[in-house]
């Protein structure tokens, strides 16, 4: 059976530059669409409904900027990749007021390209152009391909040593014909779907049974899962889940729940209900991607939080831009303030561990200290991480 080729609409200020992403995306899986102006931009837009856009931030006769103001209007599902000339930090802040506007943003490309980095982004096929459907995620779960994956948080303890002692459950498809599906792939269709809270609940048992067989391992592990604003308009959602938690004989307490500002935002009478009644019955929650919305602290102020999770783009710039230091600084002093516990996310490092440590954060996530493992393998790389202690190569 032929591939359907996907179709990449191409705007960038230099003609040349255009022509030459054409050429390096135009394969068997594409073609390229080049737009030298925006009323052709738009026309193409409208005709082919392209799978990916490949945007310049300068463009004649309107930048950017606008045009994400464009695309978000027109309810835009194409996947966007905004390239620049401009510094990584304007680049960066357009991406964020894409995701902002509920654009699909990609990886960003800055100028001067490559064919290499272009067709590191670009070139191969993307599972995250597959559109699935709400049938496939009910009947992957009814098949048992959905898998809960499992990334190592890090806690300081009081004589100074680090420890794995929480775990971030993560979903993954292991799709029959795809392979191993990341979850930035499906999530979306999930939600659009109402397959998020079934997808919810399954990763929820998983993630129950695991703990009780770790513990017969001799390993007490808190687990943090995720929670979707769409499912924070059940009122019905925190019996459901201590149903779920009771039947297992897991404590509340070793359940972690991580919304983000934008979940609450929906329906904050409702979240705001649903969440107090979940901390009332013992379940620990957490603001995930804290600092990146309109109104972190008044929601951090108004909701029974007991953690505080700095986003990442924070931590991954706090050397290199002086004023993402100055607020990860100040992030994790307000959570102390507050009685929180501050968890950085995004710690690839050796220099940004220390870093955080010296500023007195005591919980951290990141590639430094252990991918997404399946639950097999978690307990391999808990011992392994614990055998760097006796190294002192991770000390408080």
């Amino acid at each position: 059976m032929p591939i359907k080729k996907q179709k990449i609409l191409i705007m960038d200020d230099d003609q040349n530059v255009s022509s030459f992403i054409a050429d390096v995306v135009t394969d068997e899986f594409y073609t390229a669409l080049v737009a030298p102006d925006i009323d052709t931009f738009k026309s193409h837009y409208k005709l082919h409904s392209p799978e990916r856009i490949i945007l310049d931030l300068h463009l004649l006769g309107c930048d950017g900027i606008e045009m994400i103001r464009y695309l978000a209007n027109e309810k835009c599902t194409s996947e966007i990749f905004l390239i620049s000339a401009a510094d990584r930090r304007t680049l960066l802040t357009a991406h964020r007021l894409g995701e902002q506007h509920g654009l699909r943003m990609g990886e960003m490309l800055q100028k001067p390209v490559t064919a290499q980095s272009i067709a590191d982004v670009l070139r191969k096929r993307s599972k995250s152009l597959t559109k699935f459907s709400g049938e496939e995620i009910l009947g992957a779960l009814a098949e048992d391909q959905m898998v809960a994956y499992f990334q190592p948080q890090i806690v300081c303890r009081k004589d100074g040593s680090w420890a794995i002692d929480n775990v971030e459950a993560l979903a993954r498809w292991n799709h029959k014909e795809l392979g191993l599906v990341m979850p930035d792939k499906f999530i979306h269709c999930a939600e659009e779907t109402n397959m998020i809270a079934p997808l919810t609940d399954y990763i929820l048992q998983k993630s129950l049974r695991h703990i009780k067989k770790w513990e017969l391992d001799g390993v007490k592990l808190k687990v943090s899962i995720n929670l979707s604003g769409t499912m924070l308009s059940d009122l019905s959602l925190p019996d459901h889940i201590e149903a779920q938690v009771d039947k297992a004989r897991v404590p509340p307490s070793q359940i972690i729940f991580e919304v983000t500002e934008s979940a609450v935002m929906a329906d904050t009478k409702r979240a705001s209900d649903i969440l107090t009644r979940l901390r009332l019955k013992g379940f620990e929650l957490s603001m995930d991607d804290f600092g990146t919305g309109y109104s972190s602290l008044l929601q951090l102020y108004r909701l029974p939080f007991s953690e505080l999770k700095i986003d990442r783009s924070f931590i991954m710039d706090m050397h290199e831009h002086t004023e993402a230091g100055v607020i990860v600084r100040s992030l994790i002093d307000l959570a102390h303030n507050l009685g929180l516990v501050a968890c950085a996310e995004g710690v690839e490092d050796q220099k940004t561990f220390q870093t955080l440590t010296e500023l007195g954060c005591k919980k951290m996530q990141g590639y430094y200290f252990g991918k997404p493992v399946s639950a097999d393998n978690l307990l391999p790389t808990i011992k392994q991480f614990h055998s760097q202690q006796t190294d002192h190569r991770i000390r408080a």
